[in-house]
């Protein structure tokens, strides 16, 4: 129910919570979801939606909120229904913080699904498909925000004299 989706998002100060489908989740079909079958969410098409305070707050002020609404009946689908494909948006944590905002930018999303692609581990063992957890446009921007400000020191330093920055990678001559 979305009540319950909004009460876990304020207990847990998230503004987004992804939502799966069960049965999907749920591979061996013994009613109990594994650790196993939560790596394997990305791939099996488990992940169906986003449910966002802006979900809700739309859904609020369109009436569409009673005590026994459920959240597919407001969340951000991953799934046109017209085609019947995904369009699941997301970010690999191997991205640039830049390249995630550009993603989030252009699907106008303040929150997106982090998830890890296929591809071979530190250990050297397989990683297959799996949710890692949301990131929003604030820690974006904070991490950005941090990044100039760094860069704005270096350059400082530089300009005032300060050349322990310069040498990085400079070739002392012949």
């Amino acid at each position: 129910l979305v009540s319950d989706a909004v009460k876990q998002m304020a207990a847990t100060d998230l503004g987004a919570l992804i939502c799966m489908d069960v049965t999907s989740l749920d591979a061996d079909r013994s009613g109990i979801i594994t650790d196993e079958e939560l790596v394997l969410s990305a791939q099996n098409g488990a992940i169906v939606g986003i449910i966002t305070e802006r979900d809700f707050l739309n859904a609020v002020a369109n009436g569409k909120i009673d005590a026994n609404t459920r959240v597919d009946s407001i969340m951000t689908s991953f799934l046109d229904s017209t085609y019947n494909v995904s369009r699941l948006v997301y970010v690999s944590p191997d991205m640039s913080v830049l390249a995630a905002m550009e993603t989030m930018t252009q699907n106008r999303l303040r929150q997106v699904p982090v998830i890890s692609s296929q591809g071979i581990g530190q250990d050297n063992l397989p990683i297959c498909p799996r949710v890692l957890g949301v990131v929003s446009i604030g820690e974006v921007l904070k991490t950005l925000l941090a990044e100039t400000r760094l860069e704005v020191e270096h350059l400082e330093s530089f300009i005032l004299g300060n050349h322990e920055y310069s040498n990085v990678g400079a070739v002392s001559p012949a």
